[in-house]
């Protein structure tokens, strides 16, 4: 999410004052701001830097409204990098989970990926993704029935397709596309295979190459945000596919394909 700079100062003044008028430290400020408006590393130094400025010019002006002759301001500043390794450190104790990949057939996760075509592509043309015709001699529970499922496909080919497209537009930003190779091993830790094809996907839309991926290398991951809005829309994505996945068996159990 992109901020301005006026949130940025806003944000600021909002741990300055804290610290001023509360005593409250400002890393302890700025890592729930941080977390509230879902800032990355880079977003989170720039407020730092931000805080320190604004802390400054308000401790001075504090000073001189307490008819202090000596305007030395002294705290302790903001930095990204302890409050980072703080919330690593709290959440490997205690608020996050240590989640293992789900189980995974060894040779096929060795396979080699093959080109895909973009989902919005596949999402209407090809199997499983294409429409279901209706069987013309089906009585008519049946076929509406038929129906039912065959627009559900639909729309559940269309979400997975959207929340997929979604995933990307959070890594087509330069800085952002280098935090894909952790959100990816965060995402094959958390859904295993079903996250293949968004992922797959993403790689395609933001033109990076293939990759054999290596599930049992992601086992015991500890994975500190999946709150993030890439996580929200892979979790839509993977759960679209799982629910398309049911009703093409659905389907094809019913003789529909």
């Amino acid at each position: 999410m992109q901020l301005s700079e006026s949130v940025y100062n806003k944000l600021a003044m909002q741990a300055a004052k804290a610290l001023v008028e509360k005593d409250v430290p400002l890393n302890e400020t700025l890592d729930k701001l941080a977390a509230e408006h879902d800032m990355n590393v880079e977003q989170l130094k720039r407020l730092c830097e931000a805080t320190n400025n604004v802390t400054f010019n308000e401790a001075f002006a504090a000073r001189g409204k307490q008819g202090s002759d000596d305007r030395l301001v002294e705290f302790k500043v903001a930095s990204a990098a302890e409050i980072l390794s703080a919330r690593v450190g709290t959440e490997k104790t205690a608020a996050v989970r240590t989640v293992h990949a789900p189980d995974f057939d060894p040779a096929w996760e060795s396979r080699p990926l093959v080109t895909r075509a973009p989902l919005e592509k596949v999402a209407h043309v090809g199997d499983p993704f294409a429409e279901v015709p209706t069987k013309p001699a089906s009585p008519l529970a049946m076929r509406a029935a038929y129906e039912h499922l065959r627009v559900e496909k639909i729309a559940e080919a269309r979400r997975l397709a959207d929340a997929a497209n979604g995933v990307a537009a959070c890594f087509r930003g330069m800085y952002e596309r280098d935090a894909f190779s952790l959100f990816e091993k965060e995402a094959m830790t958390l859904h295993g295979a079903l996250a293949n094809e968004v992922l797959d996907h993403v790689r395609h839309t933001l033109d990076l190459p293939e990759v054999t991926r290596d599930f049992s290398k992601t086992a015991g991951l500890v994975v500190l945000n999946d709150k993030t809005q890439a996580h929200t829309l892979l979790k839509i994505a993977v759960q679209a596919r799982g629910r398309l996945m049911v009703i093409h068996e659905a389907l094809k159990q019913a003789g529909a394909l």
